[in-house]
């Protein structure tokens, strides 16, 4: 949350660049550079910096940390469209896009939402509604593939290591080529 909300990454790329431009230790300057770019993609209170983390991720083979982000980020893009992007950590409304997902992936009647959609019928409509079934479709691959993970692979025809990185990179590009930052 903290890289969504509260971080001041304009602070940390002006702190850089001074350090810089002021080092005694010129030494310092290619670790520093290294740290620009690192953090260019960031910028404050942007809820893309989801994608740029897990862009980090696949570039130091955080795989699991990256299939968590991006479906995090996934949730916080619908989140921000129907409750704006304050108190983005509220679990109910969370818990509502998550539903929404797995309503549209499966194309589920009213009858068969569960109670706590049943009881926001009109919200979660609007929800399903605004959703595509290519993002719905990799939300829930990004959700089964994350069981791999979170299951040790103890399950029926696990994915591979590389399989997991290479989907992960898959659902990523495909998502970012609709983000803000890129």
């Amino acid at each position: 949350m903290t890289i969504v909300s509260d971080f001041d990454f304009k602070n940390l790329k002006e702190l850089v660049e001074i350090n810089k431009k002021s080092s005694d230790i010129n030494l310092l300057n290619p670790l520093l550079d290294k740290i620009s770019i690192k953090i260019n993609n960031f910028a404050d209170n942007d809820i893309n910096n989801g994608y740029a983390a897990v862009e980090w991720c696949l570039k130091h083979n955080l795989i699991h940390q990256g299939y968590t982000l991006l479906q995090e980020t996934m949730i916080n893009e619908i989140f921000t469209k129907h409750f704006g992007n304050n108190k983005l950590e509220n679990y109910h409304k969370r818990e509502l896009v998550r539903q929404a997902f797995y309503i549209k992936k499966k194309n589920l009647t009213v009858n068969e939402w569960n109670d706590s959609a049943k009881q926001n019928i009109q919200l979660v409509t609007q929800i399903v509604d605004s959703l595509d079934e290519s993002s719905a479709n990799i939300f829930s691959e990004i959700s089964n593939d994350r069981n791999d993970i979170d299951h040790a692979g103890f399950r029926e025809k696990p994915l591979t290591a590389t399989e997991l990185k290479d989907n992960l990179k898959k659902y990523y590009e495909t998502l970012k080529r609709g983000a803000k930052y890129v």
